[in-house]
């Protein structure tokens, strides 16, 4: 068994329960026989059990014993798959809930949706303690908290697209930010292009980091070519990036006039950037190049349409979908961690180096 001994003996219970071993109002053996039965200490067999009471799978009668719930092996039967994300609609988050509904849906899983705002974190928990599988992305998720606890308890029914929790023993898919960066910049130096800006959403100071991403971003982007410049678009939590993407790139782009290409990390900053652009008059892609780290309708919309890295948030959910199955049945998904590459969609918004011509146009 697992390290996690008592997730493994739960798991055997529930799968007990849904192939009729017991049945709904019938009485478990005491704790002390399932320890025996199950190889474990009394301590684990007991965790275990309250797990499932507290999923509404069991219930305690005092001192009669732990009895099956009515209807139990009818809803173990039904899985349903908790789609659990924050509230800012990102398109990020919205292909998310679009992806894991539509892997769900065609695995015949029912679906929660979640949406967590600010100090909701109990409601997930609540979903977890069900005892569903549960697809997860969120911004960030403290190990201390009440819910980084509950996923360390369901580990064996829930994966991660968002942070990396892999370190933890939670299934996490991601794509490799690193290879995203190294991507885009590649593709960009082909072009000719040697003075390079980079567009993202951080703070200046690394301990202002605020989520997983921001962190591994900071961390990244320090360690890039000197020769790289930074526009840090310090936009608050919970706030479009898109305004303040806008009135920082424009200044920037003023200062620094030898720049020729622009790699924006999100589709708000790079509308924010294709503004700034067009004040500047900056033709896209005869003046100045863009590329966008991350793919959504909208960039494929506007004028010119904007060539990215796309992270297939399709895959991703497809992928942890698998885990989640495999998981159910017996099987076993090998790593923690599992990575999804990206691929390049070239719409012809980067160009060959142009000739070198003053600005002109509106102050930003």
């Amino acid at each position: 068994m697992s390290s996690a001994k008592h997730i493994e003996v739960r798991r055997l219970l529930e799968g007990a329960i849904r192939n009729g071993e017991y049945v709904a109002g019938e009485q478990l053996p005491a704790e002390q026989d399932l320890a025996v039965r199950y190889g474990v200490s009394y301590t684990t067999a007991r965790r275990a059990v309250s797990d499932l009471v507290g999923a509404d799978i069991l219930e305690r009668r005092g001192r009669k014993g732990t009895f099956v719930r009515q209807r139990t092996q009818e809803r173990l039967q039904q899985t349903t798959l908790h789609v659990i994300c924050g509230t800012y609609a990102t398109s990020a988050a919205e292909a998310f809930m679009r992806s894991g509904i539509r892997a769900a849906q065609a695995r015949g899983w029912n679906v929660n949706i979640l949406r967590l705002g600010s100090g909701q974190q109990d409601l997930a928990v609540r979903a977890l303690a069900s005892g569903g599988p549960a697809l997860i992305m969120l911004e960030d998720i403290r190990q201390s908290s009440s819910l980084g606890l509950a996923l360390r308890s369901s580990r064996d029914r829930v994966v991660v697209l968002q942070p990396d929790l892999s370190d933890f023993g939670i299934s996490t898919v991601l794509t490799d930010l690193r290879a995203d960066i190294r991507m885009g910049l590649d593709y960009i130096r082909a072009a000719g292009h040697t003075h390079i800006a980079i567009a993202v959403q951080l703070p200046a100071d690394e301990r202002e980091c605020e989520t997983f991403w921001q962190r591994q971003t900071f961390k990244l982007i320090a360690n890039l070519d000197p020769s790289i410049e930074i526009v840090r678009v310090d936009t608050p939590t919970g706030m479009s990036p898109m305004m303040h993407a806008y009135e920082e790139i424009g200044p920037f782009l003023r200062r620094h006039p030898d720049v020729t290409a622009l790699f924006t990390f999100g589709d708000e900053l790079a509308i924010g950037a294709m503004g700034a652009c067009r004040d500047l008059r900056l033709g896209i892609p005869d003046r100045i190049s863009l590329i966008n780290k991350g793919n959504s309708p909208l960039l494929e919309l506007v004028s010119p349409a904007i060539t990215c890295i796309s992270h297939n948030v399709e895959m991703q959910c497809e992928e942890a979908i698998a885990i989640l199955h495999s998981r159910m049945n017996g099987g076993d998904s090998g790593d923690a961690l599992h990575v999804i590459l990206s691929r390049l969609i070239d719409r012809g918004s980067v160009a060959s180096v142009p000739a070198r011509s003053e600005y002109s146009g509106a102050a930003v």
